[in-house]
């Protein structure tokens, strides 16, 4: 929550909670049949994969604005090995031992192949149609993620290398631009790949197709980095974020829209590029609206920030990752446990229980996997001149 410049974002803990439970409650209400039942309510579960657009929102502002600030103030940026270690230390240590638990020990998933293998505990399985869901079905997106981390610093390189050029831009207006080819990049390849492959293509899942989540981040990440780097230009930064209550309600009304407008069908039949181009849309709408308030102006009060800065809502914040990577397996555990076949079961008590162990999960996850491999980052930091 630290950034470069001493800046800090406290609410983005509680940001991380809004979209890890989002997740849950969209699996819970489809294993518990609640979607198919109840389909008007039921909607506003369908598209709780919002969740997924809010963490690359939030891994495109947080992982970008180093970079960015080191551009616009004429400083070295981040150095690319240290900053390789660390993304890694934070995906694939929790990744490998939930993935070791739910396949060997519960049983819960299978791995038939050598092949099969390799991808999965490479994350590299969305590269093959067989596979893109093999292991942790919601790995997929961790797989996008990493490839973002692999992306990332080569754009920096990229835009900062067009910086030494003669060029009427500015640096702000420079990587403004920047960002907005790869929002509309994300948006093209969306429409591209939908309209020649169809929407159940393994291709929807890689990069390209995100890439106007990471830019809104990033766009996020180049204005509040602005304002640090030129304070007394950007006071309305400040005040552009400091009432909460338009942007939820802005991000409310995209939700709204998705669910109501979008026109995908429950039963997951194929949907046109249109449908998909609209619904990831409203949900960039949806996490930029919420992210806002938490980006600028992010000390000031307010109810919504209050919220955001509960100590529960911090804490479930905090082991996000490890409800993103359990919470499939705890509804599971749930349903055995309850003896309720796929599609049945009260959404409350599943929805209660199934959080219930998923925390409990990601709690061990966090406190016996986690925190030592972060504290294994930052003691090799500290040993670096």
């Amino acid at each position: 929550r630290t950034a470069a410049g001493g800046d800090r974002f406290p609410a983005f803990d509680g940001y991380r909670a809004i979209a890890a439970t989002a997740v849950l409650a969209l699996h819970v209400a489809f294993a518990s049949g609640f979607i198919f039942r109840e389909p008007g309510v039921g909607g506003y579960f369908f598209h709780g994969d919002v969740g997924v657009a809010i963490f690359f929102v939030i891994s495109g502002f947080l992982l970008y604005r180093p970079f960015v600030l080191a551009h616009l103030t004429a400083r070295p940026g981040p150095a690319l090995r240290p900053f390789a270690r660390r993304r890694l230390l934070r995906i694939f240590p929790a990744y490998w031992v939930a993935l070791t638990v739910i396949v060997y020990v519960f049983q819960q998933q299978e791995i038939n192949s050598v092949l099969e293998f390799v991808l999965v505990y490479g994350l590299l399985q969305i590269y093959d149609d067989t596979y893109r869901f093999s292991g942790l079905a919601q790995a997929w997106s961790l797989c996008t993620e990493l490839s973002f981390y692999a992306f990332l610093p080569g754009y920096a390189i990229v835009v900062r290398a067009a910086g030494r050029r003669r060029s009427p831009a500015g640096p702000l207006s420079r990587e403004l631009q920047f960002v907005g080819i790869l929002i509309a990049t994300g948006f093209a390849s969306r429409w591209v790949l939908v309209s020649w492959l169809g929407d159940h293509s393994y291709s929807l899942t890689t990069l390209p197709v995100y890439l106007h989540l990471f830019g809104a981040g990033m766009g996020l990440a180049v204005l509040s980095a602005w304002q640090t780097a030129q304070p007394s230009e950007t006071r309305i930064l400040d005040r552009l974020g400091r009432r909460a209550w338009p942007w939820w309600l802005l991000a409310a009304t995209a939700y709204w829209s998705a669910v109501t407008f979008s026109g995908f069908d429950f039963d997951y039949a194929p949907s046109s590029a249109g449908q998909w181009v609209f619904r990831d849309l409203m949900f960039l709408i949806v996490a930029t609206g919420l992210l806002v308030p938490g980006v600028f102006a992010a000390r000031e009060g307010g109810p919504a920030r209050s919220f955001l800065r509960l100590r529960p809502v911090q804490l479930v914040g905090l082991v996000s990752y490890g409800i993103y990577l359990w919470h499939e397996a705890a509804i599971e555990l749930v349903q055995d446990f309850l003896d309720q076949p796929m599609f049945t079961g009260a959404l409350p008590t599943m929805l209660a229980a199934g959080a219930a162990v998923s925390l409990l999960l990601a709690g061990a996850s966090y406190v016996v996997v986690e925190r030592p491999a972060l504290s294994l980052k930052d003691r090799r930091r500290l040993r670096e001149p």
